[in-house]
């Protein structure tokens, strides 16, 4: 499965034109240690609507799904040389290592793994949460802030 965050759509059947694509979300839901969990292969969003809310925006809906969907965790894996990813996960979002992570798995060898799985526990419950406040938003809220300056490489 896939979220996608696009340029507003343009209803038309003759529409040849492309979107742009700022965000995306890939996702499953899967089974890790006979748990049902929500599994978040990938997260990326564009450079130059980073740090303006949207990918955290992103897994609060993925959050949302699985916790709706029965899912008792969601995981993601996150590169050891990618600090911001970390930074994202642990410290914003509140994930922390998985018990299937390399670091707990692995212990003395952690150093050969260049990779981390991480995971939050889902909250199963039916009240509107959080995230289901957000979705209520318009989206536009994302597009408010200008751009951060874009530096060459």
């Amino acid at each position: 499965w896939y979220l996608v965050v696009r340029d507003k759509a343009v209803v038309s059947t003759q529409s040849t034109g492309t979107q742009t694509v700022h965000a995306f979300a890939h996702f499953k839901f899967d089974f890790d240690e006979e748990i049902e969990v929500l599994y978040c292969y990938e997260v990326q969003v564009s450079d130059e609507m980073r740090g303006r809310g949207l990918g955290k925006f992103l897994m609060q809906i993925l959050e949302l799904i699985g916790s709706r969907s029965q899912m008792k965790k969601i995981m993601i894996t996150v590169f050891k040389h990618n600090p911001r990813a970390q930074h994202f996960f642990y410290d914003i979002l509140k994930y922390t290592d998985d018990e299937t992570s390399p670091k707990i798995q692995d212990p003395i060898d952690e150093s050969e793994y260049c990779y981390e799985i991480l995971s939050k526990e889902l909250k199963q419950k039916s009240q509107p949460s959080a995230a289901a406040e957000i979705l209520s938003k318009p989206l536009k809220q994302f597009k408010q802030s200008p751009a951060p300056p874009v530096s060459g490489s």
